[in-house]
């Protein structure tokens, strides 16, 4: 519950009683145990769809569809709204300076599966505006569709969309020029003939449908690459936070985030994760996205692999305060690609998480291998990869390459959480506060139980809260109350009042036992 959420009336209650909301705290990380014996992280569970959400299935789609970060929850509309790329044949003819075979579409839903295309009647395909075609300026890149949202000022109904555009330079502005062999060049003698102005770029939308471009420039492209993220704007730093990635010889790719005060300044990006040792040799950083959590931030960043033909899958991340980011659970995918023969089997490109009531919505879009990347091909028993074309061109086993939109879902908070290695497992935590009277947990033991004691702030276990007295929990719950020998409220003479200080107080901590059991959080 945030604070925001509180109304007047209960803030009273709760100082006139002295009893408060319960805190959650997550177990990504080891902040909050002091031991964790015969235990390990896990990744929850994450359900996905096994056939795309979204394929191309109009006639102004062209071949495929594909996308970055274009989902979003319209609350008051009850609605997901999601924009997206279909490819066009016929763009690279009207547009030859922008390297770009595809424009931007739109789609709603309202349960994230089941997907309508609306007739929008703003852009003229083949004569008829009768299409779900979305109007922005001309552009090349990864786009302005990079990362759609509301815009979050009180007084505002509008969208904002951000990323990376390219387009031919106007009048006045100074141009780049493409180099022949990849990258931007300011000499003309050296590159293609064709001026061009490349950089990330905020866009505006009173409706969604009908977007412009701001004139001013954030960051130039030549600088960081073009995959760059908006997680939003977080009110608990009041700040923008930008994933982005600092350019490099041979366009080495790692993940750096920007603190932004609002979205006429982009500051240069801190560096915030790059592989290591523990990843395959040559492995980077494709982008990263992330949702908010009790205490942090939740991440998704997309490796590719050289040494596997590029595959981009998903890993875990976890921060507690969007600077300094660490991978929890391993290196193992969160979303892995299908298996072989299937619509996603190399590629996995992750959208924004959005949560909505009790569920987690992840959009990507998946492909059997990238844009004009590599293809695993079996030969004497090896597999080597091969060199494909472009997306939308037959495979060497004869299947066209056409990217799709995938869904998977998870619930509320479960990301990850600690298991036994085996049978069972103690979880003990450091001292904590204790803001309420009850003891909540979201986990899965319907394959165990759980048990919890209470220790007071030397140790001990508290009288009448003890793991002989706790009554185990054997389902699966979000928010689960334990109870001890069926009482569920601490004393309040335990705790203390408003009034009165406790003879325990409001600091203790918690040993769980885990039987074939999931917990991921806590609240107290």
């Amino acid at each position: 519950m945030s604070d925001d959420s509180i109304s007047a009336r209960d803030r009273r209650r709760h100082v006139e009683r002295g009893f408060y909301p319960p805190t959650t705290y997550v177990l990504l990380d080891d902040l909050h145990i002091e031991r964790a014996e015969r235990l390990r992280r896990v990744h929850g569970p994450v359900e996905k769809v096994p056939d795309p959400v979204i394929r191309a299935d109009r006639p102004c789609e062209g071949l495929f569809v594909w996308s970055h970060s274009g989902l979003i929850y319209d609350a008051p509309a009850q609605r997901f709204k999601l924009w997206y790329h279909a490819h066009d044949s016929d763009y690279p003819s009207r547009h030859p300076e922008l390297r770009w075979n595809s424009r931007p579409a739109f789609a709603t839903s309202r349960d994230c599966l089941q997907w309508k295309k609306p007739n929008l009647g703003v852009v003229s395909w083949k004569g008829s505006r009768r299409n779900n075609l979305v109007r922005f300026p001309p552009y090349g890149g990864s786009g302005p569709l990079t990362s759609v949202f509301k815009d979050p000022a009180p007084d505002e109904r509008g969208y904002l969309a951000m990323g990376m555009a390219r387009f031919r330079a106007p009048r006045g502005a100074t141009p780049m020029y493409w180099l022949r062999d990849g990258g931007y060049q300011a000499d003309r003698k050296r590159a293609s003939d064709i001026p061009i102005v490349c950089g990330f770029y905020v866009y505006d939308s009173p409706d969604g449908f009908v977007w412009k471009r701001r004139r001013r420039m954030l960051m130039s492209n030549a600088i960081c690459t073009d995959n760059v993220f908006v997680q939003g704007f977080d009110p608990h730093l009041n700040k923008w936070i930008v994933f982005a990635q600092a350019r490099t010889a041979g366009k080495f790719r790692t993940m750096g985030v920007c603190f932004c005060d609002d979205l006429d300044y982009m500051p240069f990006p801190q560096e915030a994760l790059t592989p290591d040792d523990d990843d395959p040799p040559g492995c980077q950083s494709n982008h990263m996205v992330a949702s908010r959590v009790p205490g942090g931030f939740a991440g998704l960043v997309v490796d590719f692999r050289p040494h596997e033909g590029c595959r981009k899958e998903p890993q875990l991340v976890f921060s507690r305060d969007a600077r300094v980011w660490s991978r929890t659970a391993g290196r193992e995918p969160f979303i892995p690609a299908g298996p072989p023969g299937s619509w996603d089997e190399m590629n996995v490109f992750v959208h924004n998480p959005v949560a909505v009531g009790d569920d987690i919505f992840i959009m990507y879009h998946g492909s059997i291998t990238g844009n004009g990347s590599f293809f695993p091909e079996q030969r004497g028993g090896r597999t080597r990869y091969v060199r494909v074309g472009e997306w939308g061109t037959p495979l060497p086993d004869g299947r066209l390459n056409l990217p799709g939109l995938g869904l998977a879902k998870l619930r509320r908070d479960r990301w990850a959480g600690m298991a036994p290695i085996a049978r069972t497992g103690v979880l003990q935590t450091k001292r904590m506060y204790w803001a309420g009277r009850e003891l909540r947990i979201n986990a899965d033991a319907r394959g165990g139980a759980i048990r919890a004691e209470l220790r007071d702030h030397d140790g001990r276990p508290v009288p009448g809260f003890t793991m002989r007295e706790s009554d185990p929990f054997q389902g699966d719950r979000l928010d689960h109350r334990m109870s001890w020998q069926s009482k569920r409220m601490l004393p309040a003479k335990f705790l203390g009042t408003a009034r009165t200080q406790g003879t325990i107080g409001r600091m203790m901590s918690i040993r769980f036992h885990l039987e074939r059991a999931t917990l991921y959080t806590f609240s107290c």
